[in-house]
């Protein structure tokens, strides 16, 4: 085998192990440009450096290669703030991040699988949000938008590397501050089809581990504009998604009842979204948002697990819309009582 077989062999491994990265949230508003994880792969975190004031200004990350040389990532940021750096120990990883966001990042706080949480970084406007990586992998990186201030953040996580000796166990999510246990992570996020032509800016979002749906709000004239749900916490705490696309339009929000989940969602879709309705545990469906052009589409999750989020890509308009699932959490609030 020659030198540019062996060459070209090994960047295709360099790229399936980028693909096996995976991007979850995010948080914030539309304003910067986007970013993405672009960083060394296979390399272990070592530290994060933060640039803040009143609000989140800049994230990069380091890593050690297996030499323990020091390697950063893309700086994605503005430049003026107080810097600080959260190092990590030994057999120590990023699990989450949680803060406040609104138009912009407000804060940020990252959370190890020892249960340590780093200072907050930033000031207390904006909205609290919560974004964890699923269970049995770390953060690598970090996705959002930004310009002089980081607008939105998100997670880029990969399955956790091989366990090193004397490393703590990996956790399903830190113990709470309070030190108690929550609920363990559900099982890996799954999508589940794509209705549009594509283009625009990609998401997917999402999964807020210990929170439940609570109502999406949808955004539309002729097409969908924009989707983005809400959750609430075990506290009843509303935690804001990331919208996704142009907020000028007609503005509706579903609510959920007691008890009740998202199953899937139908419509039509061409060129953009044209409609969306969403179905529920119990067999009601919302109104129908949107026009109706385009051909009709149906994405229903699987017995036994509930849509969580969304998955597409928007810019002025949905573009591509498809469905994120999970297993249905093990305490639901009440019995699941209507078959799909």
């Amino acid at each position: 085998m020659n030198r540019v077989v062996l060459a070209v062999i090994s960047i295709l491994s360099a790229r399936i192990a980028l693909a096996a990265v995976g991007t979850y949230g995010y948080a914030g508003g539309q304003g910067g440009k986007p970013f993405y994880y672009d960083d060394p792969t296979g390399l272990a975190v070592s530290a994060v450096h933060v640039t803040y004031g009143s609000f989140l200004v800049a994230l990069q990350v380091e890593y050690l290669d297996a030499k323990g040389q020091r390697l950063y990532g893309t700086r994605n940021g503005g430049q003026n703030g107080s810097v600080a750096v959260f190092t990590l120990q030994t057999g120590e990883y990023i699990a989450g991040i949680e803060g406040h966001a609104g138009m912009l990042v407000d804060s940020v706080r990252f959370v190890t699988n020892t249960g340590r949480r780093s200072p907050t970084y930033g000031g207390n406007g904006g909205k609290a949000y919560e974004i964890y990586a699923p269970r049995g992998e770390e953060i690598v990186g970090f996705i959002g938008r930004s310009g002089m201030a980081m607008d939105a953040v998100g997670i880029a996580s990969r399955p956790r590397m091989a366990a090193r000796k004397g490393e703590p166990p990996i956790q399903a999510r830190p113990p709470t501050s309070a030190g108690h246990e929550p609920e363990p992570v559900l099982e890996q996020l799954r999508i589940l089809g794509h209705a549009g032509s594509g283009g625009g800016i990609p998401f997917s979002c999402c999964d807020l581990i210990g929170s439940r749906v609570y109502a999406v709000h949808v955004v539309y004239e002729k097409y969908v504009l924009s989707v983005q749900m809400e959750y609430r916490d075990d506290n009843g705490r509303a935690i804001q998604g990331p919208s996704v696309g142009s907020i000028k339009g007609h503005h509706e929000f579903f609510y959920l009842e007691d008890g009740e989940y998202l199953t899937g969602i139908v419509g039509s879709a061409g060129l953009f979204v044209d409609s969306i309705r969403f179905v529920t545990s119990t067999g009601r469906s919302s109104p129908l948002y949107g026009g109706t052009g385009g051909a009709p589409y149906r994405f229903l999750a699987p017995p036994n697990t509930e849509v969580v989020g969304f998955d597409g890509s928007a810019d002025n308009f949905l573009k591509k819309v498809g469905i994120v699932y999970r297993t249905r959490r093990g305490n639901a609030e009440r019995a699941e009582s209507n078959s799909r």
